[in-house]
């Protein structure tokens, strides 16, 4: 069997023994210009990549002048107080902004040495009588534009290719200025200042009306939106920037040659622009808003996945995964349906502006020849067409490109929204220690095929020259968009391994082995001869076998590694086992579904998972249970506070600030009694609430399933001893009487007084009894346990007085 790395198996990924100072120093910025022009600085990475496969070692190191810290500096002198971050931007990259512009002017106008060579040539075969033979001075002069022509349609894809590789420079620039503004703000920026955008019963509202504000709180997901794809438009758009400005000149120069080869036709053809105009407004007015509204719903959709991958553990323990799914698929149906939308603006946009130069071309023929009566000539038809092709590649690719503009300047504003929230620190002190790794590269090799003919009339000749003009141009976007779409195929490739990861067992559960609406309705637990493995062959848990009845409350202790755990991820299956079965009211859970088995087992784990949202959400997720529920556990988890209040009083903001009362010692004041409002806002990771408050929260969640298993994960492990006193007075309570109970201890004192302990030692049942009858055992491991807490005396006390 090959053993295969995963950095040959995984593309874009690096051995561990990678270091960055082992790359070469690229030599772009050594070379000359007319190496840059040609890119030939490059040519030493292609000759290795095609000898042989390329090491990490070879690749080039980023230059300086494209890592963060230098480009941060001529940010910041720019950064003022009351300067937009368009105009700050602009100005830090001005030099680049104005190569860009000097390239794409130049460019623009070589393309019209096409038409205007083409036209020469014509003209020199319609006066040349003796065929194509160098003793005619027409055919040399001929043959001396054709060379021209190819020269300058060399040097104009050579300027448009060096203009494309400016912007990738300027957007990998770009781009490592927005990580560090973006990371500073958010590292600065007030807890307070998101605004209140409560998750509860809307989030079953998918008509996505939701306004048309996009300042949505500053959750982990509008940061991570920020990051990604609003990043990603602007690194896009300063790569395809020079294209606005040569298509614009184009657009110009392309007017007024045609003017010049037909006269007042041309004008009574480009009249017709003057519906296109009014015509376009509407159409990108319409584009911007549905921007706007695809980046609101998609901050919302991307909040909630990031909340479900920070707490995935949570939802699967609990079998929500079906809701969440459905919730999550509604948000991205609503986010396609804007997406569709776009699309058929779009389509819209690519036929008026592909049917229009066409229609604008035959009216100016038609006025040319049969209304002004004058002649078309295969000089003035063809070079009008070659210039029509110019023009006509501009319509085409145009609106992709005021697209982007319009996606970019929708971006750029939600990022300046975003930095200008209040924050704590102010602009001057602001550090940043982030850099940028990685910068691509593209280039394209164009190869010429000449055909040699004895004759052609100037008809065919304009023809095959206006084409072949047509040609290069479609020929370098195939060749960009080839390079594009293979390196974007990795991100495919990475898809598909991550999609050959192992899955767990099905939801549902087949009918055969469907488990009872009511079960289970007791609560009873047989754990038969159980071995559980994380890594096969060796087992965590070795033939562990106990019996628990309905309602018993069942303490599990043991040293860091015993196994205490893994007993509860295997009661909900999240681990499977190896060999033995556990059993639930008869029903033997390895038979059966994981959302049957996991919504009628509840656990409460050492961090609690809260989402952004209501606390109604909190406990009541997809709203199965009636508000007089949710009311009664808040109250049994002393949650409520009693001031009189009714549920609507204070909406959102309806919990106290707990953070500021430490002054005053009342921890009890202090932690009872939070919630007036079933309304009441939980920001995102449970940040408004204490540790303690999280875990009552937690409980009142278990209060509210009802279910007859309940598993204590070292739930009281990270609060104080007052908030482990009032958990520890929930369970001992009417609420979980019915219900048997696992707990994982942290504290002796908090299972002393159950109706068994279950000790655990290398994976293995080593004690199994009442707390009592543990401790009169003088060699018993849980009596040493007990003794060298330090509350020996007073835990056998408690042990005496419930035995």
């Amino acid at each position: 069997m090959v053993n295969v790395r995963d950095s040959d198996a995984t593309p874009l990924t690096h051995p561990d023994e990678f270091n960055p100072n082992d790359l070469m120093d690229t030599p772009e910025f050594k070379s000359s210009w007319l190496h840059r022009l040609f890119f030939s600085w490059s040519n030493h990475l292609f000759s290795e990549g095609i000898r042989r496969r390329l090491q990490y070692s070879d690749i080039y190191k980023v230059d300086q002048m494209d890592n963060t810290v230098p480009n941060w500096r001529r940010y910041q002198h720019y950064r003022k107080p009351g300067r937009s971050l368009f105009a700050t931007m602009a100005m830090t990259f001005a030099p680049e902004l104005l190569t860009q512009v000097t390239l794409a002017l130049i460019k623009a106008v070589g393309q019209f040495s096409g038409p205007f060579f083409l036209g020469r040539i014509i003209r020199a075969v319609e006066l040349s009588n003796n065929g194509l033979v160098l003793s005619n001075p027409n055919i040399r002069r001929a043959y001396f534009d054709a060379f021209a022509l190819f020269f300058c349609t060399l040097i104009s894809s050579l300027l448009e290719n060096y203009a494309r590789w400016v912007g990738n420079h300027m957007g990998v620039r770009f781009k490592g200025i927005l990580v560090a503004e973006l990371s500073t703000k958010t590292l600065s920026r007030s807890k307070n200042s998101s605004s209140n955008n409560k998750r509860g019963s809307n989030l079953k509202d998918n008509t996505g009306s939701s306004g048309s504000q996009d300042d949505i709180s500053s959750t982990d997901g509008k940061i991570m939106n920020l990051m990604t794809a609003d990043f990603e438009r602007l690194a896009k758009l300063s790569i395809y920037l020079d294209q606005m400005y040569s298509y614009s000149l184009t657009l110009a120069i392309g007017i007024w040659y045609m003017y010049q080869l037909l006269g007042v036709s041309a004008l009574v053809g480009l009249s017709l622009t003057a519906i296109y105009i009014p015509l376009s407004k509407v159409m990108y007015i319409k584009l911007t808003h549905l921007q706007k509204m695809v980046n609101v719903v998609s901050d919302k959709r991307i909040s909630m996945v990031t909340e479900l991958f920070q707490g995935i553990k949570a939802v699967k323990l609990f079998g929500w995964e079906a809701q969440f799914l459905k919730i999550v698929g509604n948000q991205r149906n609503n986010q396609l349906s804007y997406l569709w939308r776009i699309a058929v603006l779009r389509l819209y946009i690519k036929v008026v502006y592909s049917a229009g130069p066409m229609l604008i071309l035959i009216t100016m023929f038609s006025a040319h020849v049969a209304v002004l009566g004058r002649e078309l000539t295969a000089e003035i038809a063809f070079t009008t067409l070659s210039v029509y092709q110019l023009l006509r590649f501009v319509f085409e690719h145009f609106p992709s490109y005021v697209t982007w503009s319009i996606n970019g300047y929708v971006s750029l504003g939600r990022i300046e929204t975003y930095l200008g929230q209040p924050q704590v620190q102010a602009l001057e002190e602001r550090v940043v220690d982030e850099s940028v790794n990685t910068l691509g590269f593209e280039a394209a090799d164009l190869e010429w095929e000449s055909t040699d003919r004895s004759w052609m009339d100037a008809g065919l000749a304009g023809f095959v020259l206006s084409y072949a003009l047509s040609f290069s141009h479609s020929m370098i976007w195939v060749v960009l968009n080839y390079s594009y779409n293979e390196v974007n195929m990795n991100a495919v490739e990475r898809i598909m391994q991550y999609m050959d990861i192992d899955q767990e067992a099905p939801l549902e559960s087949d009918s055969a082995n469907k488990p009872a609406a009511t079960w289970p309705n007791r609560g009873d637990v047989q754990i038969e001869n159980l071995v559980v493995e994380y890594v096969p062959g060796v087992p965590v848990l070795h033939g562990i076998s106990l019996s628990v009845e309905h309602g018993k409350k069942i303490g599990v202790v043991g040293r860091t590694g015993a196994g205490k755990s893994t007993i509860s991820l295997a009661l909900l299956r999240f681990i499977e086992a190896s060999k033995g079965q556990i059993v639930l009211d008869g029903v033997d859970i390895s038979k059966i579904g994981l959302e049957d088995l996991r919504r009628n087992v509840t656990i409460i784990p050492q961090d609690p998972v809260l989402f952004n949202g209501t606390i109604r959400f909190n406990l009541d997720p997809f709203g199965e249970h009636p508000d007089e529920l949710l009311w009664d556990a808040l109250s049994r988890t002393h949650l409520l506070r009693s001031s009189g209040m009714h549920d609507g009083d204070l909406g959102s903001s309806a919990i106290k600030d707990t953070e500021n009362d430490e002054s005053n010692g009342m921890v009890l004041d202090r932690m009872a009694g939070i919630f007036t409002s079933l309304d009441a806002e939980i920001k995102e990771n449970g940040q408004n609430l204490s540790l303690g408050q999280r875990q009552l929260v937690a409980l009142a969640r278990a209060l509210v399933r009802r279910s007859k298993l309940i598993i204590m994960d070292e739930a009281t492990a990270s609060v104080d001893f007052d908030t482990d006193n009032r958990i520890q007075k929930t369970i001992r309570g009417p609420e979980f009487a019915n219900s048997t109970l696992f707990c994982i201890a942290h504290r002796l004192r908090t299972i002393i007084d159950y109706d068994k302990v279950l000790v655990l030692d290398h994976g293995k049942v080593v004690e199994f009894d009442t707390p009592y009858n543990l401790l009169q055992n003088e060699n018993g491991i849980f009596r040493h346990m007990c003794e060298k807490s330090g509350e020996y005396k007073h835990l056998i006390k408690l042990a005496s007085s419930h035995r």
